[in-house]
C-alpha cells in the first residue's frame, strides 16, 4: 500500500489481496480457518458488478468506483486498488501513520471449505465483491506493505500476525526492524 498525502487529499494504492496466498488465522462460528482467494475471482466479480464501494474500516463510505475516486483491477498478483480520498478522517489517519493495509467485503456465492490438518481451509471461488476498505486495524492478509509519503519523508512498514513465530535470529531481527519502523510512523 502506497500512501501519498497532498494537502487535504490522500492517494492510496496497492494490492488489496494477493491471490493464491493464505490469510492469517480467521475465525467464524465454526472455529478457525485460513482463507485463500482463487486467481480470477475478483475479475469475475467485477465483470458482474462494476460499482464496488470504498470504506474506512468496513464502516464509513468514503467513495466508490461509480464516484470515480476508486479504480480496481485484478492482475497476475491479485486485486489492485488506487483511490484518491478527501475524507478528513482518512487523511488524518494517513498523516498519523495509522493506515495498516487493505481489506475487502464480499458475499461468497460458492462456499468451499476443506479439512486440512487442524485448521479448515476456505477458498474463495465465486464472490460478489461489495467493497474494499482502507484499514487502521489489522488486515486479514499479512503481506500488506505500507509506504507513506508526506511533506519531507517516507516510511515503510509491513503488517504481521499478532503473535509472530520466531524461526531464527535473522527472522527475529527483521521483525524487530519492522516494529521500529511502525513506531517511527507513530511519532
Amino acid at each position: 500500500m502506497q500512501v501519498e498525502i497532498r494537502g487535504h487529499q490522500v492517494h492510496i494504492s496497492g494490492y488489496v489481496n494477493a491471490v493464491e496466498r493464505d490469510s492469517k488465522m480467521l475465525y467464524d462460528k465454526d472455529d478457525p480457518f485460513i482463507e485463500r482467494a482463487e486467481s480470477g475471482v475478483f475479475r469475475r466479480s467485477m465483470e458482474r458488478n462494476r460499482n464496488v464501494g470504498l470504506k474506512l474500516n468496513h464502516g464509513r463510505d468514503i467513495g466508490s468506483v461509480a464516484e470515480g475516486n476508486l479504480q480496481l483491477r485484478e492482475d497476475a498478483v491479485g486485486l489492485y486498488a488506487s483511490a484518491v480520498v478527501s475524507d478528513p478522517e482518512t487523511v488524518r489517519e494517513a498523516r498519523a501513520g495509522h493506515l495498516t493495509g487493505w481489506s475487502f467485503g464480499f458475499s461468497d456465492l460458492a462456499p468451499c471449505y476443506e479439512a486440512s490438518g487442524e485448521v479448515r481451509k476456505r477458498t474463495l471461488k465465486d464472490i460478489v465483491l461489495v467493497e474494499v476498505s482502507i484499514l487502521t486495524i489489522s488486515p486479514a492478509y499479512i503481506a500488506t506493505s505500507i509506504e507513506a509519503r508526506c511533506e519531507g519523508g517516507a516510511n515503510e512498514i509491513r503488517s504481521m500476525e499478532d503473535v509472530p513465530e520466531v524461526c531464527n535470529v535473522d527472522h527475529a531481527v527483521k521483525m524487530a526492524e519492522n516494529q521500529i519502523n511502525r513506531l517511527k510512523l507513530e511519532e
